[in-house]
């Protein structure tokens, strides 16, 4: 710190001009203050141990510059002026600090503004630069435009340009996710050294004391830092997944347009609504789940080797009914999901069958109806109502399964541990951190099959994309624009068909020339071409 105030002082006494205001006096008196205050710092750091004094100052010096600092670090980088208060808004985010990156402070007034009434599209800040539209599809571009000019040796794959184009994003994401996975895994043994100090230092020095603090220290930041990560792990994700839902949204619109008529045939309006909606959906959902595939196996392995370690074979019976339970909540869950989808059929068909009646009361009151269309809706009431019952028995069993299968994870593991051997004696140190180690382990038993099944559908929907890609295209060369021509439409023995598939054409050597302000009549039977 001394030499960046030293190397302050020379570049401002080097670049400071003669002229006298308080803007060079500050810039010049400034780095003096420094220099001379981390002199004094130094002297005393080095004098106090001889002479027997205590660092109270120094302890208040590096607390105050630490907060002092935290402080000028947490401002936005530039503050509005009155010049610009008539500019167009800007997303805060691209002045912001970097604490306020990290704490999403800089969404604050948008928060505020929403509480005091319902947001608009003009309350909304305008996209950074690299968010936007143009430059997405640009940068997938540079990737995804070779594959395209190749397509005739190899077809199309859009799985490629998208790792190429996104995959260095995605991996400091993970890094991130690997940062805070670390520091989740640290607070098992961190609450190990904790209870094993407290229960082993029989008396109280200013060195133990030191120790002590500094473990409850730490079990406190883990927790905050990997919150932190994790959340900007998920911001990143869904950053990450819009820009990558906007640049395949661009190329498969693209293709509609260069569709051929064959090309046409087995692709309908209905499938490219469902791609680039339900399915690019899913994948920007994917992308916050991805990581569990390789996250929720380290987790695993460092908690069994952790809970081996406190409980030794006993928590192999935990670990196996763990795996256990993992298939029987996975089937009770789909079947309540089933349930509750099957009461949305019967909903809708009530609400269907109501609306027809009111629509054509008049019909029913004609021919004295009501009675019997009663009894049918009342029998479609009766039957959602049964179904809402099991549905909600399923979801209180289920629920009942979750809730329940760590009680009796620790409750086997323990069993066990106590049963094996009469020297096995359960203390408060094996109790905690067994039970923070079950914590972690349940959760990734959970989440680790979804994220398979989530990976298998992403798949089945990149093959979905691959065969719309790839499809047929008008081709170009086949016609020429030539706008001073005195005939505008020249067929010259042009051969046609309705698949490429068929051998013969429907129509053969065509040969015609229509001029400009002509009226032309072409007549012949459905179907003929």
């Amino acid at each position: 710190m001394y030499l960046c105030s030293l190397d302050q002082l020379l570049d401002t006494l080097e670049n400071t001009t003669n002229e006298y205001n308080v803007a060079n006096v500050a810039k010049l008196f400034t780095p003096i203050v420094k220099c001379l205050t981390f002199i004094y710092i130094i002297v005393l750091s080095t004098t106090s141990p001889k002479c027997g004094l205590n660092s109270q100052v120094l302890f208040r010096f590096w607390l105050f510059l630490s907060i002092g600092t935290a402080f000028v670090i947490s401002l936005p980088k530039q503050w509005p002026t009155l010049d610009s208060l008539g500019e167009i808004k800007k997303c805060p985010k691209t002045d912001s600090s970097f604490v306020s990156r990290l704490t999403f402070s800089w969404f604050t007034p948008m928060i505020m503004n929403g509480y005091r009434k319902p947001l608009t599209t003009e309350d909304m800040w305008p996209l950074e630069a690299h968010n936007m539209a143009n430059n997405c599809v640009q940068q997938f571009n540079k990737h995804w435009r070779p594959v395209t000019e190749n397509k005739i040796k190899a077809p199309v794959n859009i799985l490629p340009p998208i790792l190429r184009t996104y995959g260095p994003s995605l991996a400091l994401n993970s890094m991130l996710k690997l940062l805070a996975t670390l520091l989740t895994l640290s607070q098992p043994v961190i609450l190990d050294r904790l209870i094993t100090f407290l229960t082993t230092s029989d008396q109280s020095t200013a060195e133990s004391d030191c120790i002590g603090y500094t473990y409850a220290l730490l079990l406190f930041v883990c927790p905050v830092l990997a919150s932190v990560l994790d959340a900007q792990h998920d911001y990143w994700s869904n950053v990450i997944g819009m820009r990558m839902r906007t640049s395949i949204t661009s190329i498969l619109y693209e293709k509609a347009v260069k569709l051929s008529s064959n090309g046409r045939k087995d692709i309908t309006a209905g499938d490219l609504v469902n791609l680039v909606s339900t399915d690019m959906k899913f994948i920007v959902f994917f992308l916050s789940l991805y990581h569990t595939l390789w996250v929720s196996p380290l987790k695993l392995f460092v908690s069994i080797g952790l809970l081996w370690a406190q409980l030794g074979a006993a928590s192999l019976a935990g670990v196996i009914l763990m795996v256990i339970l993992v298939p029987i909540n996975t089937f009770h869950t789909s079947i309540s999901n089933r349930m509750w989808a099957e009461l949305q059929k019967r909903a809708a068909g009530r609400v269907s069958a109501i609306t027809e009646i009111l629509n054509h009361i008049k019909v029913l009151k004609l021919y004295a109806w009501e009675q019997c269309f009663i009894d049918k809706v009342s029998a479609l009431r009766a039957s959602e109502v049964d179904m809402l019952d099991q549905a909600i028995k399923s979801s209180i069993w289920t629920s009942f399964m979750f809730n329940s299968s760590g009680i009796l994870v620790s409750l086997l593991s323990f069993t066990t541990f106590t049963l094996i051997s009469d020297h096995n004696i359960l203390d408060a140190n094996k109790a905690f951190v067994s039970l923070s180690l079950f914590t972690i382990m349940g959760g990734q038993f959970q989440q680790l099959p979804r994220a398979l099944s989530s990976g298998q559908k992403v798949l089945i929907i990149f093959n979905k994309m691959n065969a719309y890609l790839n499809a047929n295209e008008v081709n170009e060369s086949f016609v020429d624009h030539k706008h001073n021509q005195r005939t505008p439409i020249i067929v010259k023995n042009g051969s046609f068909k309705w698949d490429n598939n068929c051998n013969d054409s429907v129509l053969k050597n065509i040969n015609i020339e229509i001029e400009r302000q002509s009226l032309v009549a072409v007549v012949g039977r459905v179907g003929a071409g």
